[in-house]
């Protein structure tokens, strides 16, 4: 599993910073990228479509090999775009910054989960 991941994330990654946004965190299979936000870029939401995209097409690859090594995966690509507050949530034995939270995203927000989606759906 974790061979999996690391070629996963050494495959994906790297378009993060080509296409300016910020990596929020890896969870699993799941990469969660920040497009704006801490420092405004021109188009977010036209930059995480795009990097959607170029990471579908890395995804094709990887997944073509990961199927004759008997690993039937897909890939996913959900955007979302608006506001948000931030702010520390949970209480004083367990609380979350708000961006591990997943509850607090900026606009606009682009999460991944191979594992769970089997088609790749680009909405801006």
């Amino acid at each position: 599993m974790l061979d999996f991941l690391r070629e996963y994330h050494g495959a994906l990654g790297p378009l993060v910073s080509q296409f300016e946004g910020t990596l929020d965190q890896f969870s699993g299979d799941g990469i969660m990228v920040f497009f704006n936000d801490p420092v405004p870029i021109p188009d977010p939401a036209a930059r995480a479509v795009n990097m959607a995209v170029a990471m579908r097409e890395a995804a094709g690859t990887l997944i073509a090999d990961w199927r004759e090594r008997g690993r039937d995966l897909g890939f996913g690509a959900g955007i979302a775009q608006g506001y948000a507050t931030f702010g520390q949530i949970g209480f004083s034995e367990r609380s979350a910054t708000p961006r591990s939270a997943r509850c607090a995203m900026s606009p606009p927000v682009f999460v991944l989960r191979p594992r769970t989606a089997k088609f790749c759906s680009v909405n801006a």
